[in-house]
């Protein structure tokens, strides 16, 4: 694992400088390829360079880091992967991290929310409406 790496990209932009601590690498998922960058290094790039509706393509996948920040961020993704393991375990990550499929001898689990984001999203709504209608009255 190095300290520091420079990658070339064709944007026109200065030189920008992202400080992660290097033991996020493995984060939910362990090591799996052995020059894997981190989650947020991509999604940090993506936010700052790529616009939306871009359609990002990694030439290299390895461990897929690029691939599920492309998908956290909404982009439409593509990639290459020559060697059929890092590829195997690429998508095996990218399924438990963003779907939260674990694959077990005896099937696959999915791991669903425990909320409903719905009901959560009504009841911030219904709250913010009984607030704005209670401010509104009291200027009255």
């Amino acid at each position: 694992m190095s300290d520091g790496e420079l990658a070339w990209s064709s944007f026109d932009k200065a030189l920008r400088i992202i400080t992660l601590n290097r033991c996020t690498i493995g984060e939910r998922g362990g090591n799996i390829h052995r020059c894997q960058k981190p989650v947020k290094l991509y999604a940090e790039i993506l936010r700052k360079n790529a616009k939306e509706g871009d359609k990002i393509f990694d030439s290299h996948l390895g461990s897929g880091s690029s691939r599920i920040a492309a998908y956290g961020l909404g982009f439409d993704f593509y990639a290459t992967e020559i060697d059929e393991e890092y590829f195997e375990a690429q998508e095996e990550r990218f399924h438990r991290e963003c779907f939260g499929e674990i694959k077990t001898e005896r099937g696959t689990l999915v791991q669903t929310n425990l909320f409903d984001k719905r009901k959560d999203l009504i009841l911030e709504l219904k709250s913010a409406l009984r607030y704005l209608i209670e401010i509104a009255t009291l200027k009255k």
